[in-house]
């Protein structure tokens, strides 16, 4: 048996319930892979994931947060205060801030040109119809305040 920090269990005892967790690349794998397996897709000497289409993390990330935003702010009734106007309008800030950082440093991705281009074109599009969807939103509660 081995230290209870390792996870592991003694012949006949249930091991315990997490003992790794994955990262959100485990989506691009197709099939359950030995440890051998594993190590040489580390290490280069093998390749286990899916074929097609595979975000860079960044541009994964930048997904991730366009999808929140815009669950949030659909959520939103239609009279919005100061307050959260003020926070929508600052993520959304930062968010295009990040793409426009991203398209600086996008030679250094390992993407075609094309690819990086077209996913922060359509996360930046996304993030202003949602800024001004919210804009639409706002207007009347800002008239009130």
């Amino acid at each position: 048996r081995g230290p209870p920090w390792f996870g592991l269990a003694a012949f006949g005892e249930t091991p315990p319930v997490i003992t790794i967790c994955p990262g959100p690349n485990i989506a691009y794998f197709n099939k359950i892979a030995s440890l051998k397996e594993m190590v040489d897709h580390i290490y280069g000497r093998a390749n286990l994931l899916n074929e097609g289409y595979r975000p860079h993390f960044f541009i994964k990330e930048l997904q991730l947060y366009v999808t929140y935003l815009k669950e949030q702010v659909g959520e939103l009734s239609n009279e919005i205060d100061k307050k959260v106007t003020k926070y929508y309008q600052t993520f959304c800030s930062n968010l295009l801030e990040g793409i426009n950082y991203y398209k600086l440093k996008s030679s250094e991705f390992n993407l075609s040109k094309n690819d990086i281009e077209r996913e922060l074109f359509l996360a930046e599009k996304t993030i202003n119809e949602v800024l001004n969807s919210f804009t639409n939103k706002t207007e009347p509660a800002l008239i009130l305040l």
